[in-house]
């Protein structure tokens, strides 16, 4: 039988009141079903707030007690019975966490693992909740622990990443997967049996690397949200939902500013050729998918699916005159950020400035670093800060005559100037920087002339697509 993988958010676990909705679907699928969850909503920066913040033992035993009681009140809420049958199970679980009070209060070191351990608690609350939700409506299913299946994270430039080949070996060797399955996300298992994290929204990643090693039918991600858009619909009103993209384009969209997705969640699923679709959890049918990523380019008349923006980004300028023709500078520059933990974003480069994108909080850090070798050829150094990187992302964007001059003579009608543009290092977008100030009307203007035309029906108009070249489907 074929096994589908879902991943439900905490987004979607804000309570109880989409427990419902999770049985509906759940039994709208006609296979074996692996879920992947994340913590209920908050209860990860809960856990983070136990282990960084100084405190008592009094205020660890107080925040602890709420877990508690808000894990009481989800099951309650839901059905007396429930809470009834099955809170000495949760209280179980729970009484691990509980065996760290003393030492979260005597602020004790902790090793990575156990803050690891710690930090990923939430994870396995829910995901044991869920089971016996699963169970109290008669639907067959089993938890598995990441730490039971063989979940192996790696270290790869500073961060964890899933083993693919040990864990694919695992999961075939140990696994026997039951008509439903709930593991949790977010964490792994390095080769030395510690605890590792894979970063925050870490479930996405989690869901589509077990999606990968298992050869799933599909990746179905449950959200309370209508996927992927064509913009920040809370900053253009006319956004609108993006149907189809292709794993390029969604990575794009996922590494610079759409909350979507993980980051490194389409990795696995591109490599397995496993469709990725995003549903709303407010209309519970498989029929109703969101947006669906896949490997085949979408039959649209539309080149551009969608304008992305992020504020967590600085440019570390570094200028000369001898810039351009110094053999090995970029790579010394990047080599020596990247052993101060510091991921680089992008470069743009011109003969007489190397420009560095990087997160906001990796700045001040690199300017530091970078006046280690400031001397004849790089002459000056300085932070570009409180700017907006948009992004137009769209499979053929840099072969389809006009999309650039359309973009930036939205802007330029707006009077917004652009400080960097990058254009051809990737075939599926084009980036460009604005002040932040000017990101709202520069997002609204961009869409307007790129999604605006439509006709009475709210499809675009036949005589649009024929003024620009498109092919029409009637």
């Amino acid at each position: 039988m074929e096994t589908h993988v879902l991943k439900i958010g905490g987004s979607v676990l804000r309570g109880s009141h989409h427990f419902q909705s999770i049985i509906d679907l759940t039994k709208s699928y006609n296979s074996l079903l692996v879920i992947v969850v994340s913590a209920f909503y908050g209860q990860t920066n809960l856990m983070l707030d136990l282990i960084s913040s100084k405190q008592t033992p009094e205020q660890v035993q107080t925040k602890l007690k709420g877990v508690s009681n808000e894990l009481w009140q989800i099951m309650n809420s839901y059905h007396p019975d429930f809470a009834l049958k099955y809170w000495h199970k949760i209280a179980d679980r729970f009484s691990i966490l509980e065996s760290f009070k003393d030492r979260l209060s005597e602020k004790a070191t902790l090793s990575q693992g156990e803050y690891n351990f710690i930090l990923s608690f939430g994870e396995r609350l829910s995901s044991l909740l869920l089971s016996y939700l699963f169970k109290f409506n008669n639907l067959e299913c089993e938890e598995r622990l990441p730490e039971n299946i063989g979940l192996i994270g790696k270290k790869q430039s500073g961060n964890f990443v899933v083993d693919y080949k040990s864990t694919r070996k695992n999961l075939q060797a140990t696994t026997e997967f039951k008509k439903i399955t709930i593991i949790p996300g977010y964490y792994g298992l390095d080769h030395q049996k510690e605890i590792v994290t894979f970063g925050r929204g870490g479930t996405d990643y989690s869901a589509a690397a077990i999606a990968y090693c298992i050869k799933a039918k599909t990746l179905d991600i449950w959200k309370d949200v209508s996927g992927f858009m064509t913009t920040d619909p809370r900053l253009v009103e006319e956004a609108t939902n993006v149907e189809q993209l292709s794993y390029q384009e969604a990575a794009e969209l996922a590494y610079f500013g759409a909350e979507i997705l993980h980051q490194r969640t389409v990795e696995p699923a591109q490599l397995g050729k496993i469709p990725i679709r995003i549903y709303d959890i407010h209309q519970p049918y498989q029929s109703q998918y969101k947006t669906i990523i896949s490997e085949s380019k979408p039959d649209s008349y539309q080149v551009i699916k969608s304008i992305s923006c992020s504020d967590d980004f600085s440019i570390l300028q570094l200028q000369g005159a001898g810039i351009g023709i110094e053999v090995g500078l970029l790579g010394k520059i990047c080599h020596l950020l990247a052993k101060g933990g510091i991921n680089v974003k992008s470069v743009i480069t011109a003969q007489t400035s190397i420009n560095i994108l990087l997160s906001n909080e990796d700045i001040d850090r690199a300017r530091t670093i970078c006046r280690r070798i400031k001397g004849n050829t790089i002459a000056a150094i300085r932070s570009i800060q409180q700017i907006s990187l948009l992004a137009a992302i769209g499979e053929g964007i840099t072969t389809q005559p006009g999309i650039a001059s359309r973009i930036f003579g939205a802007l330029a009608k707006k009077q917004i100037n652009v400080s960097a543009i990058s254009f051809g290092a990737s075939r599926v977008a084009i980036y460009f920087i604005v002040d932040r100030k000017d990101k709202a009307q520069a997002l609204e203007s961009i869409h307007h002339e790129l999604f605006h035309i439509r006709s009475s029906n709210g499809s675009p108009s036949k005589s649009f697509l024929e003024r620009h070249d498109f092919e029409f489907h009637a």
